[in-house]
């Protein structure tokens, strides 16, 4: 499966199972 389309590094980030590691929170 492909993600839906991302328009930014963040949104991509954001879709990632372990955006809420602290050391994505920039």
């Amino acid at each position: 499966e492909r993600l839906p389309q991302a328009t930014s590094v963040e949104d991509y980030e954001a879709l990632l199972p372990w955006n809420c590691s602290p050391a994505s929170l920039s």
